[in-house]
């Protein structure tokens, strides 16, 4: 017997059920627990601060308080601070452009360690907020003239991947194939890690391959993963010749 396959809408009504059982188990479980059951997960409060946006959050010390004053008001448990995004460091680093950090400096404070320094003192998290593979403006990127062309998946430095195709975020996108990023992506890490010691978590973001839409009439979506780096490394570690459509 086959079971019923569920809607998508019944899928994520689940799914939203399941999330409130795990952060409020007393409202769905009711006020006293079954005999024999575990005690209820103390419930967690995520608040993401972006650093740019409409308000720029990391740029200015006083908008940066009033955000941090917000999610102390709402109980904000755990803060996912946005300090690297395309290409871009709120913190001290030689592997790409660190401009918005020594912007801060000459305001005189340095977000993250704000931050922390406010959320720790209420028993809060910070966690590192970081976008890795996807570079937004490829023109005169740091990161992207360090790494090379190799580096970049193709099809997605324009508005339009070919074939009637675009990434689903507009932008360059790094191969996580290439040992090159790899490296390079470990090492700005590696220096955010150094300077904040603190720091409760690192927050992954963008660790996948662009989503392809369809901007036309295209035939079939770009073949963003395989480089010629994704490529070599595939049949180094199988040994077989890999998918026939091939982008050097």
């Amino acid at each position: 017997m086959t079971s019923p396959r569920l809607s998508p809408v019944a899928f994520a009504a689940l799914r939203l059920l399941a999330a409130l059982a795990w952060l409020c188990p007393a409202t769905i479980a009711g006020e006293q627990s079954l005999p024999g059951a575990a005690a209820p997960r103390t419930p967690r409060l995520g608040l993401w601060i972006e650093c740019e946006g409409k308000l720029r959050t990391l740029d200015d010390p006083a908008r940066l308080s009033a955000a941090l004053d917000h999610a102390r008001d709402l109980g904000a448990t755990d803060l996912f601070v946005q300090v690297y995004r395309d290409g871009r460091a709120w913190f001290a680093t030689t592997e790409t452009d660190d401009a918005p950090w020594r912007r801060a400096q000459e305001k005189g404070f340095d977000p993250l360690r704000m931050a922390i320094g406010r959320a720790h003192a209420r028993g809060a998290r910070v966690h590192a907020w970081v976008n890795l593979l996807r570079v937004g403006r490829p023109s005169g990127d740091r990161l992207l003239h360090a790494l090379g062309d190799g580096a970049i998946l193709s099809g997605t430095g324009a508005a339009d991947a070919g074939d009637g195709w675009k990434p689903d975020t507009p932008g360059a996108w790094l191969d996580p194939a290439s040992p090159e990023v790899g490296a390079r992506l470990a090492a700005i890490l590696t220096d955010l890690l150094r300077a904040y010691p603190a720091v409760d978590g690192v927050h992954l973001d963008y660790v996948r391959s662009p989503l392809p839409l369809r901007n036309g009439r295209g035939a079939r979506p770009p073949a963003f993963g395989t480089t010629a780096a994704a490529i070599g490394r595939f049949r180094k570690e199988t040994g077989r010749v890999g998918p026939p459509r091939e982008i050097a």
